[in-house]
């Protein structure tokens, strides 16, 4: 099943290639129809489409239009392809960022989120693995921890940051938050830095985690994907007992949420002790301090390992 997960990405980001040329012009009989062939070749790449009949696609569709697109495109289509590849991390960034004098001169968040806006003639042009990579980066990310529960603060970041609308809006974005989440480990964490640093650390896993966990993301996923997202929360959570010191009851409850997520998803969460109104009413707070976060997470385990 692995395997058949990593195909299906390498589905997408061919299709998402494909695309790019069609964008970059010199293929102008059928264009259309073949944007929209490649598109539903991406949509369903998780059911019917092999990666040896997008191959052949490309075979035929080159073979058809080549002699029009090298001309148009140039003749070192290496240079297309390396261009395409480099846009995924250095396509845009966040002009300003902590640290910076500008930074420091924000009154307000409001000002935070209109200086972190994504420019409306890039958002439509990002592909899905770079928006979680922005997303993932956003400069002011502890503005979602003053409120009173973690979706209140995400409901005044996804209002006010046009880059977590996009995402959630794209179909595949389950898979690359999982890609981005998988990539995120102990490894990354310094024991010399300083407690301010290692609280950032912190309520940083909490601030993905709060992103993780917005139904969005769920129903984005197949159930395979779902389970391989169990079972990378389960590791994380098992990470932060071993740094127990670093990471608090919050950072666990963010973990849990996710868990409890994709459970209720599933119908896998237990209600024996709460009521149906009670589960939720915490699902959608995001506020789970009543609730035995062990307990979850066992549910968890043992459902992502069937």
């Amino acid at each position: 099943m692995e395997k058949i997960f990593e195909k299906n990405l390498k589905i997408r980001k061919m299709a998402r290639f494909l695309l790019y040329i069609l964008e970059s012009g010199g293929i102008l009989k059928f264009k259309n129809m073949m944007k929209k062939v490649i598109k539903n070749a991406f949509q369903k790449a998780r059911l019917n489409v092999t990666v040896a009949t997008l191959c052949l696609f490309c075979t035929l569709l080159f073979i058809a239009f080549g002699c029009e697109t090298v001309k148009n495109l140039g003749s070192d289509s290496e240079d297309l392809q390396n261009s395409y590849l480099k846009s995924a991390s250095e396509i845009w960034d966040y002009p300003v960022k902590p640290g910076m004098e500008q930074w420091r001169q924000f009154k307000s968040m409001d000002e935070m989120y209109q200086a972190c806006q994504l420019p409306e003639n890039i958002i439509k042009t990002l592909d899905t693995e770079s928006l979680v990579h922005i997303c993932y980066n956003f400069p002011a990310y502890m503005g979602l921890f003053f409120y009173n529960s973690p979706q209140d603060g995400f409901n005044v970041f996804h209002s006010h940051f046009n880059g977590i609308r996009e995402l959630l809006q794209r179909e595949d974005a389950g898979y690359y938050m999982l890609e981005k989440y998988k990539s995120l480990t102990v490894e990354d964490f310094d024991p010399s830095w300083s407690l301010v640093d290692k609280g950032y650390f912190a309520y940083k896993y909490m601030y993905f985690e709060t992103l993780l966990a917005q139904p969005q993301i769920v129903q984005s996923m197949d159930a395979y994907g779902r389970k391989e997202f169990l079972q990378e929360a389960t590791q994380k959570f098992e990470m932060k007992l071993e740094l127990r010191d670093i990471f608090g009851g919050s950072s666990f409850m963010t973990n849990a949420w996710v868990m409890a997520r994709i459970l209720h998803h599933d119908n896998q969460l237990s209600s024996e002790f709460y009521s149906p109104d009670e589960i939720a009413e915490s699902l959608q707070s995001g506020f789970l301090a009543n609730y035995n976060l062990l307990s979850i997470y066992q549910q968890a385990k043992t459902y992502s390992d069937e």
